[in-house]
């Protein structure tokens, strides 16, 4: 399957901008972490956010207010920083606090929901990079494979049959086109049928001699490549 090269550089690059995001809130974390006292705390309350429509928020959002006594005896009441569409704590429900010395009402809720906007970030990065950079890798391959099999296959000529739409991807909306072409075999006098990777042209009108160069690996003959090298703006799918 071959992605454009410039749709998997984008995903490669959103992706490195969410992971280095979430490493940089990450050590953020650890940092108030390292420098925080540990205590426990109680919900008071739950500050309700009413939706915002204007930013795609269609139902009201909770966050805890919890209060706790610092071990020079302050109590202090803090609202945590995320929210959700349903109360995540129970009114009178005890909670890990860790709050900063220096700055007691700099505190954290210290449980799961402190590494949420790393969790977060971290997952859609990987998934865009795994994306970005599978492809690439992905498109690689099958480009040294290609190559390889044209140093080193056996060159057969094909006639064209027709050309078709891939049946299941899709690339930018649109479902690319493969070259399907014909080959008998002298020896045994099977016929095959070969098809090219994924174009987003249709290149029937280019293809005016009906034969087409085919390599095929000798020891593995159901592994071939359709050179379609030829056609103008073959480029456009590397």
């Amino acid at each position: 399957m071959k992605i454009p090269m410039g749709v998997s550089y984008v995903f490669l690059l959103i992706g490195t901008v969410l992971l280095t995001a979430a490493v940089y809130y990450g050590r953020d974390t650890l940092l108030f972490l390292g420098q925080s006292a540990k205590t426990e705390g109680t919900v008071v309350a739950l500050k309700s956010t009413p939706p915002d429509l204007s930013r795609g928020v269609t139902t009201p959002t909770y966050r805890p207010v919890v209060r706790f006594v610092t071990g020079d005896g302050q109590t202090i009441d803090f609202t945590a920083t995320m929210g959700l569409d349903a109360p995540q704590y129970l009114l009178g429900a005890t909670l890990s606090v860790a709050y900063s010395p220096a700055n007691p009402r700099n505190a954290r809720i210290d449980d799961l929901s402190l590494w949420m906007i790393e969790l977060v970030l971290g997952a859609l990065g990987g998934v865009f990079a795994l994306f970005g950079g599978g492809t690439l890798l992905a498109r690689g391959l099958m480009e040294r494979r290609g190559q390889y099999l044209h140093d080193h296959g056996m060159p057969v000529q094909t006639e064209f049959v027709r050309t078709v739409r891939h049946r299941w991807l899709m690339i930018e909306g649109r479902r690319p086109f493969m070259v399907e072409t014909r080959w008998r075999n002298p020896v045994n006098a099977e016929t095959r049928i070969f098809r090219s990777d994924p174009l987003m042209f249709d290149p029937t009108q280019q293809i005016r001699s009906k034969a087409i160069t085919v390599f095929i690996d000798r020891e593995h003959p159901r592994k071939y490549h359709v050179d379609l090298s030829f056609l103008a703006g073959s480029e456009a799918v590397q």
